[in-house]
């Protein structure tokens, strides 16, 4: 590991697709991160064609701190694409890796997390997701849904565990980044990596303590754009693992019955509603998304509100 005055050193990769809203709100909440542990070498942002102020808001901030720095080629590649990319581009010892619509939730969330490598074994770190506050009640059940499955799977294998598993927030150490080359197109990401790491020993942990804060859809339309992003996800990582990955899925049914119960006793109202809602909703058909088999898809716009 190389080290600076005996710290890991972390380089950070956000890729951003039309994120003004927000992308000024994450890269100040990293560079305010209480550096205890770690240094920050380099944020890059790499902007994938946004076409909105993405790449001034960046440009603002990287005038104000010359770690960061932004990388626009005026394409639209998808995120596989860009994290591909920094993979390879990373030097530091943590390669930390963020979409460009969550914020950490404190000061403290870097440190937690990268002291987690500190144990040689680990390979892979995601962060802990909480919703922000719901500002209407298409969010409010969707945010409950998420609880619930959280109460499902929080405790099993102590928490280290698939369901846990967010693709939108994690941490990789460099020589396990180098390996890493997720296929391009329709292909689940969250999957990808987590199977990786469990080839390599089992090397995957969940930071509990270590929060980054996102939007849900506030609209029934937009959750249905989430809902199509991957399909036959199970089945195209069978056939690039193999079968074995089917057995990763299964948790024992009483992890999720005391933690629905759990889930109720917090939101008795709330929870069942959510749970109705989303049945209704999963038995809307899909829209067919034409970009979705080269990698990306249409932009759900109101989970990039500001955090």
């Amino acid at each position: 590991m190389s080290k600076t005055n005996h710290k890991f050193t972390v380089a950070v990769g956000i890729p951003a697709y039309n994120e003004g809203l927000n992308i000024e709100n994450l890269l100040r909440s990293v560079l305010s991160q209480r550096k205890t542990g770690f240094v920050i070498q380099k944020v890059y942002v790499m902007s994938d064609g946004s076409f909105d102020d993405t790449d001034e808001k960046v440009n603002k901030i990287s005038a104000e701190n010359k770690n960061v720095c932004l990388i626009s080629d005026g394409k639209r590649l998808g995120k596989t694409v860009r994290l591909n990319k920094l993979y390879r581009l990373n030097t530091s010892d943590v390669l930390v890796l963020m979409d460009g619509d969550v914020v950490l939730e404190n000061e403290y969330v870097l440190a937690k997390l990268v002291s987690k490598f500190g144990d040689p074994r680990v390979n892979l770190v995601c962060f802990n997701k909480k919703p922000a506050e719901a500002e209407g009640i298409t969010e409010k059940f969707i945010n409950t849904l998420f609880m619930l499955r959280q109460e499902m799977y929080r405790n099993y294998e102590g928490g280290h565990n698939f369901y846990n598993f967010s693709s939108c927030a994690f941490a990789l150490r460099r020589n396990f980044a180098k390996t890493l080359n997720c296929p391009k197109g329709n292909f689940p990401l969250k999957r990808y990596l987590f199977f990786k790491a469990y080839l390599a020993g089992k090397s995957y942990r969940f930071a509990k303590d270590a929060t980054v804060l996102f939007r849900s859809p506030s609209n029934i339309r937009d959750r249905l754009k989430q809902f199509r992003r991957f399909t036959n996800a199970n089945r195209r990582v069978a056939e690039y693992f193999g079968d074995w990955t089917y057995e990763l899925y299964k948790v024992p049914a009483m992890h999720k019955i005391t933690g629905a119960m759990r889930a109720f006793l917090m939101s008795p109202f709330w929870v069942p509603m959510a749970i109705m809602f989303h049945i209704i909703i999963r038995r809307i058909p899909p829209k067919k998304d034409p970009l979705i088999e080269k990698g990306l898809w249409e932009a759900v716009q109101s989970s990039k509100r500001v955090i």
